[in-house]
């Protein structure tokens, strides 16, 4: 409200507050990387040789570790050694640093749907269910309460809601 800022995207676990909070898709995290850093690198095998290549970490606190979910008979996750490598504080930091042939990034696909499609970024071990937090995380637009929306803020929340809904 100090900011007179109209709608905020975030993405995580958000504490509680007095905005209201939209959730406009779920995180869903790939394990990525480019076709020139895997001809020069290789594969891991599994989730567990993660450890053997170079990682590139989401710098919130929330998102630095990596985990492999599984869902039978429970949701249960299972924390990944992944080598030190690089910390960046924005997803389009992870992304560019993937397209430079950098390493692997757990991203949401929202962040690379392109890039996938056209090739010049590939998923790695599509078996597994990756996340880089627990529990599952959104993202959200917050807005200040208020009785009456605006109908500017309405359309825009529908137009986010419909274009991420396209894209996954």
């Amino acid at each position: 409200m100090e900011e007179n800022v109209d709608i905020a995207i975030r993405s995580g676990h958000l504490p509680d507050s007095n905005l209201i909070a939209r959730k406009l898709t779920d995180n869903n995290f790939l394990l990525c990387s480019s076709p020139q850093y895997i001809t020069r690198h290789g594969l891991p095998l599994s989730a567990n040789d993660l450890h053997k290549f170079d990682c590139i970490r989401y710098g919130y606190a929330g998102w630095r570790e990596w985990f492999v979910m599984k869902t039978e008979p429970q949701l249960t996750f299972k924390k990944l050694t992944i080598s030190a490598g690089l910390t960046v504080n924005s997803v389009n930091g992870q992304k560019q640093l993937l397209l430079n042939d950098a390493g692997f990034a757990l991203i949401p696909l929202w962040a690379v749907k392109d890039e996938l499609k056209n090739g010049s970024l590939v998923r790695i071990l599509e078996q597994e269910r990756f996340s880089p937090c627990t529990p599952l995380s959104s993202t959200y637009a917050l807005y200040l309460k208020r009785e009456l929306i605006s109908p500017k803020i309405r359309v825009f929340l529908d137009f986010l809601r419909d274009k991420l809904d396209a894209a996954i």
